[in-house]
């Protein structure tokens, strides 16, 4: 049995499992813009605090938003927005196709003591995007593919508690069962490059489980599905 499945994981090449899973998008979270403003406003730290970060907030080109967080960051190293500043980190490098750096704030978040701040859909959406850059690093790193298991492992556990009054409805089904897919698919990509080929075979088990796919129909990875 052990050999079967060996030979039935090596069958699969990375390459394709790693087509899967860069191919779906995440988009079942919807919108998470009010869950964390409501958050924000529970918490304490000062005007100018406030006013700093809401500055880059509120900018949308991603290079001056970046230089607007360095800039809160160098002021206010130890700010309760902390958690904010990084969220917003990932969303601008991730604008700039910065894979590294939106897994280096995308750690930073999942690390943190702080996390919590954060309401589930956010953290799902910041787990997302750590996934995402990984799958377009094409690495064959190990220590990184044990790293990618444990994320997906997070995300499919988070995905049980999304919170499904900030997302559109009607789409939420559809999209739930491609983030399983996708999360699943990127786990068995990192099983192989760990060459533990009985994970990748359940893995690999679970994506079959959840329905064919077809790659003309799906949509770039993307903006979050709205009300």
């Amino acid at each position: 049995m052990k050999r079967n499945c060996v030979r039935f994981a090596a069958d699969f090449s990375h390459a394709a499992v790693l087509v899967i899973a860069i191919s779906f998008p995440f988009t079942c979270c919807g919108q998470t813009g009010r869950q964390n403003q409501e958050n924000r406003s529970k918490r304490p730290y000062t005007i100018v605090e406030y006013n700093s970060f809401a500055e880059s907030y509120h900018v949308k080109a991603p290079t001056e938003k970046i230089a607007l967080l360095d800039s809160f960051v160098a002021k206010f190293a130890d700010s309760s927005l902390l958690i904010y500043v990084y969220e917003q980190y990932v969303e601008a490098y991730k604008d700039l196709a910065d894979n590294s750096k939106v897994m280096e704030y995308a750690e930073k978040i999942c690390s943190s003591n702080e996390k919590l701040r954060l309401d589930v859909n956010t953290r799902f959406e910041v787990l997302a995007a750590w996934v995402q850059a990984y799958n377009n690093l094409r690495s064959n790193d190990v220590v990184l593919a044990a790293k990618a298991r444990e994320m997906c492992r997070i995300g499919l556990s988070l995905l049980e508690s999304i919170d499904v009054r900030y997302v559109n409805q009607k789409a939420f089904p559809e999209e739930l069962g491609k983030a399983k897919l996708y999360l699943n698919a990127t786990t068995a990509a990192a099983a192989m490059t760990m060459k533990d080929y009985e994970a990748a075979v359940q893995s690999l088990s679970t994506v079959v489980a959840l329905g064919t796919y077809d790659p003309s129909k799906l949509r770039p990875a993307s903006t979050p599905a709205q009300r």
